[in-house]
């Protein structure tokens, strides 16, 4: 077995196809297949089914890819790292929900391009069920979410946790008569700009509401961060999302707690078994670590 074998695997279950790996990987489709068969032969396992469809990894198979991932990888970064001169680089993929991303996207980049320079963050948004099947799939290596639920072969720990609050411009706040805290009656006559209900944050919202009793008025859903605090800021209605997002780059909030109850969303860190990570990848572990940590220190976020 040698990394060109493992390569030909990892394209052909990434492209679910031997004829669109062999093209990825400018190898004819006879040669391709003739590895594979190599390949299975020496681990003795069946590592593919074909089907109708193209090819598709068997439960070994995937079990086998995830293996085969971290050892380019390693061998990438060694290479890449030999060449820089004993410098830590490699390549690190992390996903982030919208509102983690406001709150720790930019922070963990700055620290990480100060104290790495060679090492480069991928980054990718998406909704939590969806980094968290990328995630436990191993399409990511690290992803910050609101979904705390354990997988095989991942480890879970959370962050830091961070306040829901009422959002709005002053004005509004001004219009409605809205101090430092709202209770549940002023909250619900409220226009409220919400995602839909496919979001975490949607359903801890909707949860928050149904334990109240009460029933919001929803002016809008908005599936897009940006959108919602854009009509917020022109003052169109208001929103209920991380104490953070409101302390983002889209304009100046004003803020009140909801005094029925604290609404907390926390933050937790999917990462495979240290045992199976990159180097890189556990640099960016203690880098994501530290920053949460200091946001911690300063307020921003809670510890629990």
């Amino acid at each position: 077995m040698d990394l060109r074998q493992l390569r030909y695997f990892v394209a052909i279950v990434e492209h679910g196809s031997l004829v669109a790996a062999a093209q990825h990987v400018h190898v004819a489709q006879p040669a391709l297949s003739h590895h594979v068969s190599n390949l299975e032969a020496e681990l003795g396992k069946k590592l593919f089914e074909r089907t109708a469809r193209g090819v598709l990894p068997t439960k070994i198979g995937s079990e086998f890819y995830h293996r085969a991932k971290l050892i380019l990888r390693t061998a990438d970064q060694a290479v890449e790292t030999v060449k820089r001169g004993g410098e830590m680089a490699g390549i690190v993929s992390l996903g982030v929900t919208p509102t983690s991303g406001l709150v720790l996207g930019l922070p963990i980049l700055m620290r990480a391009t100060e104290q790495f320079p060679s090492l480069k963050v991928n980054v990718v948004e998406r909704l939590s069920g969806h980094l968290y099947e990328m995630t436990r799939t191993g399409l990511l290596d690290l992803s910050i979410m609101f979904d705390s639920r354990p997988a095989e072969n991942m480890d879970v720990e959370m962050l830091g946790a961070d306040e829901m609050v009422l959002v709005g411009n002053a004005d509004m706040f001004e219009r409605f008569g809205i101090g430092p805290t709202v209770d549940k009656a002023m909250l619900a006559t409220l226009p409220l700009f919400l995602s839909s209900a496919t979001h975490f944050t949607r359903r801890k919202v909707d949860n928050e509401f149904a334990r109240l009793g009460i029933r919001p008025t929803v002016s809008s859903e908005i599936d897009s961060v940006t959108l919602t605090m854009d009509a917020v800021e022109k003052g169109l209605g208001f929103t209920i999302r991380c104490r953070g997002t409101a302390r983002g780059p889209h304009g100046k909030f004003r803020t009140a707690r909801i005094s029925d109850g604290l609404w907390i969303h926390r933050f937790y860190l999917h990462a495979g078994p240290v045992s199976i990570r990159s180097v890189a990848c556990n640099c960016l572990v203690e880098i994501i670590k530290s920053v949460a940590a200091e946001l911690i220190a300063d307020g921003t976020l809670t510890a629990s």
